[in-house]
């Protein structure tokens, strides 16, 4: 997209970061890091791929109801850990969303406090 607007096309490079907006912005501030070092494109972009295959995302589900109309709850889990307050704890690695562990409902900040 971005290098589709670009009045010179080549000066644009794409870096698929598999991640979501946390793991993006670590991305970023390397590459932006880096070019203040002054690496050219081809320089950072090699680290970057590295770095991001080594990258996981952490974080609880905070509501049971997004991950059932997603398809990646059944709906009888869905009502079920709803009422008994039961959340899953998700990872993200190499763009795929995976249930890492489940636990005793806690508010998203509740939960970034205790890690």
């Amino acid at each position: 997209m971005a290098q589709e607007e670009c009045n010179d096309p080549a000066r644009v490079t794409v870096v698929d970061t598999m991640s979501g907006s946390c793991g993006e912005m670590l991305l970023v501030e390397e590459a932006v890091r880096m070019r203040a070092l002054g690496a050219s494109v081809s320089q950072i972009v090699t680290p970057l791929e590295e770095l991001k295959a080594r990258q996981v995302v952490f974080g609880p589900a905070d509501d049971l109801k997004c991950l059932v109309m997603g398809g990646r709850l059944n709906p009888l889990i869905g009502k079920v850990g709803g009422a008994l307050n039961i959340k899953p704890t998700l990872m993200l690695k190499n763009g795929i969303i995976e249930k890492e562990g489940v636990g005793p409902g806690l508010t998203l900040m509740s939960w970034v406090k205790t890690k």
